[in-house]
């Protein structure tokens, strides 16, 4: 997709790679821009049993030699990924693109609960309806169509660890009783919103994480419509999320719905540039949002009247008080998803080694602590050390991981020496409506906002979709759009 093809070890990142800050909740990213110049693996093109891909793959410089891990006597090697966001579906793309020398080509299995890859930056649009379903939300079995890897949809129960000195493969056993054995284990499952901060919360509040929030909140909205109403939405958090979905909310509903915003932060975007923040700020007072500075949600309850709810509030300045509202739109914390049965924080007795947030804890090359055949990136990976609250949770990260852990699963098998991940920062972007957003760029502190900011944001994401195919749909459905002047 746009990069070199040589032979080598060393990584630079693509302009504009998955710059979108845009599934965190107001959490800060790692400054570090240095990235060395290099070569890679030449790319090839697998074909399999199930499903074949085709991506690229890059790589960096390597520090950290592999253990020597020979194919199973039962045949090639068997990779699974545990996870089918932009972590794992993007490893997946990239080892297909490596030479597998011998009889190294290994087996590529997929593993996710849901049935579609959610292209999570683009769930404002699909809720504003400028993008459908499919170009945000492509289904697996077409995403892989035509490539060597397996897909496989199910609800991971347990994840055993390979047998010590039979040479038995490891195994993760799903729900539906089906147990898929692998040599090498990816963990890239997510995560998700945090419902447990406040009481209620759970129970009564709508997430905004996923394919089925963005869902069920556009049919919720379509049916007041329908009834003629105008409903009033509590978005709780003042982070990248709760300010992408307010602003788009305003931006297709306008002045039928009423938004309030609420954070316990003195400014919105608190770990954002000042420029992006005002650009927010603009586009917030312009959609007449009611921002609630200073507002700490401590309680949810189901309101008197029919359908309402009660958030039992308190402000630094005003103090307590009770606001009812007909939705309560929830974009505050986020946490790994589970992994398997080992507890959190958990340091013996177990498989997976976590920390107490639930993270897979790994070394620099993010393969995990005190194993030589498990990779953990994205959301629910953290490096151990310093490196533990370096990186967000976002998709920036887990675009430039999935390089790194496909390189290293090869290098396992093929005895070359495994390279640590070099995060490099390329910008910030946020969607502020339809042809509505702010860019910010690391190169001269560069600051978009406006149809030129929405303009970049879309080129970058149409360059970032998994395949040339969806790359090249999304790119004309945007241009059908502009020509029919339906970007304003």
């Amino acid at each position: 997709m746009g990069v070199e093809r040589v032979t080598g070890a060393a990584r630079s990142v693509p302009p504009l790679l998955g710059m979108e800050r845009g599934r965190s909740a107001g959490s800060t990213t790692s400054r570090d821009r240095g990235s060395r110049r290099g070569s890679r693996p030449t790319a090839t093109t697998g074909r399999g049993a199930r499903c074949k891909v085709r991506a690229s793959s890059e790589a960096a410089a390597a520090t950290t030699v592999s253990e020597v891990h020979p194919a199973s006597a039962a045949g090639s090697p068997k990779i699974c990924i545990v996870g089918g966001g932009f972590g794992g579906l993007y490893t997946a793309l990239r080892l297909t693109t490596l030479v597998w020398p011998g009889k190294s080509k290994p087996e590529i299995t997929l593993v996710d609960q849901r049935d579609r890859f959610v292209f999570k930056p683009l769930l404002y649009e699909l809720l504003t309806e400028e993008l459908d379903l499919d170009e945000v939300a492509p289904r697996f079995v077409d995403v892989l169509s035509r490539t060597g890897v397996n897909f496989v949809q199910g609800k991971v129960a347990e994840t055993l660890p390979k047998g010590e000195g039979d040479g038995a493969r490891g195994k993760v056993e799903l729900e539906s009783g089906e147990v898929i054995e692998y040599d090498y284990l990816v963990m890239a499952l997510g995560s998700g919103t945090r419902l447990d901060m406040v009481e209620g919360a759970k129970e009564h509040a709508l997430p905004f994480c996923n394919l089925e929030d963005a869902l069920s909140l556009k049919g919720y909205l379509r049916g007041e419509a329908e009834r003629g109403r105008k409903p009033t939405l509590a978005v709780v958090g003042g982070g990248v999320n709760g300010v992408e979905l307010a602003a788009s909310l305003v931006d297709k509903y306008g002045d039928r719905v009423l938004v309030q915003l609420m954070t316990p932060g003195s400014d919105i975007l608190e770990s954002y540039p000042k420029e992006q923040r005002q650009n927010a700020w603009n586009t917030l007072s312009l959609g007449k949002v009611d921002v609630r500075l200073g507002t700490k949600v401590t309680k949810i309850e189901a309101g008197a009247e029919g359908g309402k709810y009660s958030l039992s509030i308190e402000n630094v300045e005003s103090g307590e008080g009770v606001v009812e509202v007909d939705k309560i739109l929830w974009t505050a914390g986020q946490k790994p998803a589970s992994v398997g049965s080992s507890p959190p924080g958990a340091t013996s007795g177990s498989f997976l080694k976590r920390n107490e947030g639930g993270s897979v804890v790994t070394d620099g090359t993010l393969r995990m602590l005190d194993s030589s055949y498990v990779f953990a990136l994205g959301d629910v990976a953290v490096q151990e050390g310093e490196q533990q609250s370096k990186y967000s949770l976002t998709a920036q990260v887990a675009f430039q991981q999935s390089d790194y852990v496909a390189w290293n699963v090869w290098s396992s098998i093929n005895k070359q020496p495994l390279l640590p991940f070099q995060y490099q920062h390329l910008g910030d972007m946020m969607s502020l409506g339809q042809n509505e957003a702010t860019v910010g760029l690391p190169v001269g502190g560069l600051n978009l906002t406006g149809l030129p900011a929405s303009l970049l944001r879309k080129t970058a994401y149409i360059y970032r979709m998994p395949t040339l195919e969806y790359s090249a749909r999304l790119g004309l459905t945007w241009a059908a759009r502009l020509l029919r002047g339906q970007v304003k």
